[in-house]
């Protein structure tokens, strides 16, 4: 069974605070308040790791196995996902996710169809998930060949899905393939997170700043006990002064 986190939106509780300026004229001024509630998850590994995009480490460039699967194709070296919620260039409330992702390549061969990524996104008739900030890059040694917006393609997938998609090119034995990118959400009804995929991973990490205002149900699923799992409360650190066009 694979590890996964799932959260669902139960209740959404909004505090609204009115401020009315005895000043002429009469002035109103709505602001939402938020607390956070921190969740942090990672697996297979105990310490927490931070990585630049187009950056490998020299130990990730070295590796040439993974000694707990030697036969496997790939592995993921690093990938983490933020979900946090923020203000859109509209002004109003999205869920923000940023990730990154680096795969190590063991046999290129076994990974031919496995260069292609695809980044579903999800659309209603009045909205739409929004991808943002896409780069990608083969790393083959010293030499980074970035993939050029122009190959990014987007299309249609199933009712209410579409997908960008892009092949990384020159693979070989030995590459690093990374990507990273932001996408925003106006749907707050769910989201998640797998842990485990078809390659092994070195390195999986979610974290999610949840607004203590919405009550979500996590579900955990899996048999692997997680390595670092940790929630707090940041309390009064978000405020929105005016929402919306």
């Amino acid at each position: 069974m694979e590890n996964n986190i799932f959260f669902n939106l139960v209740e959404i509780i909004q505090y609204i605070v009115i401020f009315y300026s005895t000043e002429e004229p009469l002035f109103m001024k709505q602001i939402l308040l938020f607390s956070f509630i921190v969740y942090n998850y990672s697996l297979f590994a105990q310490d927490k790791i931070e990585a630049i995009f187009g950056e490998p480490t020299l130990q990730e460039r070295q590796l040439s196995n993974y000694e707990k699967e030697p036969e496997a194709a790939a592995v993921v070296l690093f990938e983490k996902a933020k979900v946090t919620v923020k203000l859109n260039k509209h002004r109003y409330l999205v869920l923000h996710k940023e990730v990154h992702k680096k795969i190590k390549v063991f046999d290129a061969k076994k990974c031919d169809e496995d260069a292609t990524v695809d980044i579903l996104f999800y659309h209603s008739k009045k909205n739409q998930e929004v991808i943002s900030n896409l780069k990608a890059v083969t790393h083959n040694r010293d030499v980074k060949s970035y993939i050029p917006n122009s190959r990014f393609y987007e299309k249609d997938r199933y009712v209410n899905y579409k997908q960008i998609s892009f092949t990384f090119p020159n693979v070989k034995d030995g590459s690093i393939l990374e990507y990273t990118y932001t996408e925003e959400s106006p749907f707050f009804h769910r989201y998640e997170w797998n842990f485990q995929d078809d390659y092994p991973k070195i390195y999986s990490e979610f974290v999610s700043e949840i607004p203590g205002n919405y009550e979500y149900r996590a579900s955990l699923g899996g048999t692997l006990e997680f390595a670092y799992k940790n929630s707090y409360i940041k309390d009064n650190c978000f405020s929105v002064d005016g929402f919306g066009d």
